[in-house]
């Protein structure tokens, strides 16, 4: 199982298009590298991982549970695994 798996995420602002069908699996143990331009999504996809931003399209898993539609008491034991 993956540390964190989107699939087919989307994330909207308004008329602009953050995040198109992002499709991405971190490993425990895995480090891992964004870059971009200035606007290209890096920080959005961040705060989808930590429950901060969430997804219009698709879902989100952090350690097998699902990100969106959680609360933030749930969130807690997430962002603590994902560090």
């Amino acid at each position: 199982m993956a540390l964190v798996e989107f699939k087919n995420v989307e994330k909207y602002y308004g008329d602009y298009h953050a995040l198109r069908n992002i499709n991405l699996r971190f490993e425990k143990g895995q480090v891992v590298v964004l870059l971009g331009p200035s606007g290209s999504g890096k920080s959005t996809l961040i705060r989808t991982i930590n429950g901060l931003e969430a997804v219009d399209k698709g879902s989100l898993l952090v350690n097998g549970h699902q990100v969106a539609g959680a609360s933030q008491k749930d969130l807690v034991p997430l962002r603590k695994e994902v560090g």
